[in-house]
């Protein structure tokens, strides 16, 4: 879906600022992305805070960090331009008045 959205939805002018966002994974080191999602999904972290702030839950969530989903979340996170990149190119490759017949 970022893929098929980069390709066919944003203006050729934005484009380049997109993919350096998807790239933006490639240049930090993979404990630094590890120790971000902690900060983020931690007992105390922005998921929390953001969610006791709207209201939505009254104690912080302790199941977030330390399990299954979030080990899937990081690597997911960590992955992602490796399938997002090619996927961009082969959309791009793509003529567009096929996409009209």
């Amino acid at each position: 879906p970022i893929a098929y959205f980069v390709s066919f939805h944003v203006p050729q002018n934005r484009k380049a600022l997109w993919i350096f966002l998807i790239t933006v994974p490639f240049w930090t080191s993979y404990l630094l992305r590890v120790f971000l999602w902690k900060v983020i999904l931690g007992f105390n972290g922005v998921l929390n805070s953001g969610l006791q702030g709207l209201g939505i839950i009254e104690e912080p969530l302790t199941f977030l960090l330390y399990n299954a989903n979030a080990v899937v979340i990081t690597l997911a996170h960590a992955y992602a331009p490796f399938t997002i990149l090619p996927i961009y190119v082969a959309l791009e490759k793509i003529d567009r008045s096929l996409l009209e017949a």
